[in-house]
This record gives C-alpha cells, structure tokens and sequence, in this order.
C-alpha cells in the first residue's frame, strides 16, 4: 500500500471516528485489509476513479450533504437504547466546511402514532435497540428532517461506550480540560455532575469529535502503518457503529475535501434555550417530566430552520 493511499485511508478512519459520514467498515476490513488491497496499484489509478464518481454522492455536490449522527448509551445501560446524542453534520462540498449541530434529547415532538414524546425516543419507538442499528432510524430521521428543514443523505448510530476504546487506540485526546484517555473522555461527554446544564454536555460532545479528529490527522502518517494495526481500528469501528454509507461514497467524499483542512473547518453549534427554545417541567402521567420546546411554538420549527438554513449556507 503506498504512503499516500495509508494517508487516505487514515484520513477517512478519523472522519469515520467523529464525524460519522466516512464509514463502510464492512468492505474496506474484508477488501483492502483483509485481501491486501489487491485490486488497487497506485494513488493515481484511484483518484481517477473518484472524478468518475462525484455524482454517486447523494445531496448536493454544490452545497453540501446531511449526515444524522446518533448516539446510544449501549448495553451496559437501563436506557441504553435511547438516542441521547443527536447531532446534524453538514459537509459543504463547496465551502469545504462541516457544521455540527446539536438537537437536544429533551425536545418534546409529535410522534407518527399522534402522541408526543422526547425526541430521543423516536430511535427506540421504531424498533431501535442498544446495539446500534441503522434500519430502525426512520422516525427520528423523519422528524429531524422537520425540525431542521435540511433534507438527510446519512445515518451513522454510534455506541456512545465504544468510544473510549477509539481514543485509547489512538493513544488519547487533549481537550479544553487536559488529556484524557478513553474512559476519562467517555464521562467528559457524559457527566451530568457538574455546573451547567444538558447543553454543556453535547458541546463537550462537539468537541470530543474535533479533538479526536486533531489527534489522529496528527497520526495519519503511521496510525496504521501496520495491517494488523488497521485491522483493529476497523473492527473497533465495524462492532461500535452502524450506517448506511458506501464505500463508494467514502472514498467520492473523501476526494471531494481532500485538500481541506478539515480540523480548521469545523463549526459548532447548539440549539438551546438562549437562543430557540423554551423549557418547563410538565405534568406527564402524574411525573414532572423536564421538557424543550420551540419559542415560536410547539411544532413551530420555522426559527429553528431559518437559523439552520443561515449555518449551512
């Protein structure tokens, strides 16, 4: 394998890690691990080929492409199949910029049946269970579709647990608060202890994606410098991960923001109570359930979009 297709690969392995657009595990562990990438000879040969591919890309080539990512808590949890990450990324293919914007768990919307729920359970209600599964993503797909106005290309499910062995494989992150390792970064993206509210939480989450995206771009020269090496990674990937992306689609992505700097390029934002959204405790089957909605309404998603339409574009 040459020096610049390793790059490549690691490239998309760390846009796999955080982003969740750059996935198709299944094929590049069996076909260019397992095979021995018999079927490629030279960088040139493949970027050739994604020239021939642009149009295999679904959305926009001009403006960009939409890609959910949802994240569950997993096995090891009583609420592990609730999706109590939700995040928008948007790839412009002609900004060479990603937006990652963060919905959160608590917004109460109406579901397919008439009754109204948090939008975290829409994963579960359409047959979701804590081991990722990107089949059962319809329903939240569909109304994170509404709430945004931004038609969805992509679904990466992430098991939220499987996250600290992908930073001990790379050896660790540095964020804001220091370094830390896989189990020190899964409760800096989970823990509900400290000051602030469930809105720190996902931008710590935002900002997890970037530092592990700047950790492995500064390994992409040797992070799989062996095949056994990759094979895990790749594995690791394949066990914590469920999408619906191509690996077609990988590599036609990846060719479109190959001379991006992609770790400079990523913005972040949340939709919160200090810009969109109201909040109240509300009398649910005798409980005081903690709930967000729209200060326009409810079901009133018009501000919410006009903002998101402002980001994308």
């Amino acid at each position: 394998m040459s020096n610049q297709i390793k790059i490549i690969t690691v490239t998309i392995t760390a846009v796999i890690a955080m982003v969740g657009i750059f996935f198709g595990i299944n094929y590049i562990s069996k076909t260019y691990i397992r095979v021995g990438n018999q079927g490629v000879t030279e960088s040139k040969d493949v970027l050739f080929g994604l020239n021939l591919l642009k149009s295999g890309l679904q959305g926009d080539i001009e403006g960009g492409i939409n890609v959910l990512l949802l994240g569950v808590s997993g096995q090891n949890y009583i609420s592990g199949d609730l999706t109590d990450t939700i995040i928008l990324a948007n790839v412009g293919l002609t900004n060479k910029k990603i937006s990652l914007i963060s919905i959160p768990r608590d917004l109460w919307v109406k579901t397919n049946d008439g009754s109204n729920k948090k939008i975290n359970e829409l994963y579960k209600l359409s047959g979701g269970t804590k081991k990722p599964t990107v089949e059962y993503i319809g329903q939240i797909k569909q109304k994170v579709t509404e709430i945004t106005g931004q038609e969805i290309q992509y679904t990466a499910v992430i098991d939220l647990d499987g996250i600290k062995n992908i930073v001990d494989f790379i050896g660790g992150v540095k964020t804001e608060e220091g370094f830390k390792n896989g189990e020190q970064a899964l409760f800096y993206i989970r823990d509900r202890s400290r000051a602030g509210s469930d809105f720190d939480r996902m931008k710590r989450q935002q900002k997890l994606i970037v530092a592990i995206i700047n950790k492995v771009l500064e390994q992409q020269d040797t992070l799989l410098k062996d095949q056994d090496n990759a094979l895990k990674l790749f594995e690791l990937l394949e066990t914590n991960i469920s999408t619906n992306v191509s690996i077609l689609e990988i590599f036609t992505l990846f060719n479109a923001l190959k001379d991006t700097d992609i770790a400079q390029n990523i913005n972040l934002h949340t939709i919160t109570t200090n810009n969109l959204l109201k909040e109240e405790y509300r009398n649910i089957n005798n409980q005081d359930i903690y709930i967000l909605y729209p200060r326009a309404g409810e079901e009133d998603y018009s501000e919410i979009r006009d903002l998101i339409n402002e980001i994308v574009n």
